[in-house]
């Protein structure tokens, strides 16, 4: 059987419009729009034709062997890829993955042939989903990241022989600017919580570590060094839709952190400390140091032994909210931006900051908090100034 044959150049036909030519595995002759820059047009060219070289040779191999060596479907490849990936992945990156799958990947694409799945029909698949969907440039990039690994898998097992949705563009997803509280919104969220010790110390530790929610919720008294005025953050707490609250080992980043605690925050664990003595007390128990400081309250375990659920307490967080008078905008995880900005307007050095709030590279704080360094720079210009005059 020949060989798929390609045009020597891609035929520019608009503004970032290129039309690329190939004789197909069938004999038939077929043209198709990329677009983007000549050199996209280029690749998509190449890939085509090396996937109609893998598609001649299947169509061989039925003739010749009477056996089928690819997967007829996408379905096939992305259930494998799933039972392979979904072990390794969080409970609530699982649910979004499912979700994402069960609701657009596969209704889309299951049934179509790997062969058949091209730069041009995955790009107007996300310009389907952006415009007629209204998905959000985020979403879409997540699902692009299931399509990537699910193709990702065929090339490996050699049933294609390029990932088109490597080379696809999708709609570039905007960064969130940091919207912290500024600290009077601080300030009335732990004044509404002050007869609430429990919850009152959690968003003392939130506010003056910029720990994540999911830190925060993993912690256990033997994680505290009060006398030190020192906390260890080493697990976390995730949630997946309808599956409760599961315990990682492991931080985000994977790695321990050893952080200082102010006055306040010491005072605001010792108080919680002394009530939650008293109720493990009522229950029949002792505190245990390797018990959760914020438990799941349930009789039939013993106190102390599961951690609360994330999602619980940002329920608290915005019902505390709704008390001070804190708009309805800000978040339990924007506590974290509060730290983060107020640190850096303090001039407080970078990798200081990162270290305190999990980063794993000083670059990404100054990524993610760049809009915060003005106020600095104030500060450097009459230093310099006074050096010099």
């Amino acid at each position: 059987m020949a060989r798929p044959r390609g045009t020597s150049k891609p035929t520019q036909v608009g503004e970032n419009r290129w039309r690329i030519r190939i004789t197909c595995a069938d004999g038939k002759r077929r043209s198709r729009n990329v677009t983007g820059s000549r050199q996209d047009a280029a690749l998509a060219l190449a890939q085509w034709q090396q996937a109609e070289e893998a598609r001649s040779d299947e169509i061989g191999a039925r003739t010749l062997d009477g056996a089928v060596p690819i997967p007829g479907t996408f379905a096939e490849v992305a259930d494998a890829w799933w039972q392979r990936r979904s072990p390794e992945i969080s409970p609530s990156t699982r649910s979004s993955w499912a979700s994402g799958m069960r609701i657009y990947v596969l209704p889309h694409w299951g049934e179509t042939a790997l062969h058949k799945i091209d730069v041009e029909a995955i790009e107007d698949w996300y310009d389907e989903l952006h415009v007629e969907q209204q998905l959000g440039a985020d979403r879409i990039r997540t699902l692009r990241g299931l399509l990537v690994g699910i193709l990702d898998l065929a090339v490996r097992r050699r049933f294609i022989a390029g990932n088109p949705a490597r080379v696809a563009h999708a709609p570039k997803a905007r960064s969130r600017r940091p919207s912290p509280p500024s600290p009077g919104e601080v300030r009335a969220l732990l004044d509404a919580t002050t007869e609430d010790r429990a919850f009152h110390a959690f968003l003392t530790l939130a506010a003056t570590t910029g720990a994540r929610r999911s830190e925060l919720c993993a912690l256990r008294w033997c994680d505290l060094d009060l006398a030190n005025g020192e906390v260890t953050i080493r697990d976390s707490v995730t949630s997946g839709n309808g599956e409760g609250a599961h315990l990682r080992d492991r931080t985000k980043t994977g790695h321990d952190r050893r952080i200082g605690l102010g006055t306040s925050a010491v005072r605001a664990v010792e108080r919680w400390r002394d009530i939650a003595q008293d109720e493990a007390e009522r229950m029949g128990t002792e505190l245990h140091p390797v018990g959760f400081i914020w438990p799941q309250v349930d009789p039939k375990v013993a106190y102390g032994s599961r951690p609360v659920h994330p999602d619980t307490m940002s329920y608290r967080f915005r019902q505390a909210a709704l008390e001070a008078g804190v708009a309805d905008t800000v978040r339990l995880y924007d506590l974290r931006h509060f730290a983060a900005t107020q640190m850096i307007a303090g001039g407080i050095d970078p990798r200081t900051v990162a270290g305190r709030l999990g980063h794993a590279r000083p670059d990404t704080t100054m990524r993610v908090y760049a809009a915060w360094l003005p106020a600095r720079d104030r500060a450097a210009a009459d230093l310099l100034d006074q050096l010099v005059y």
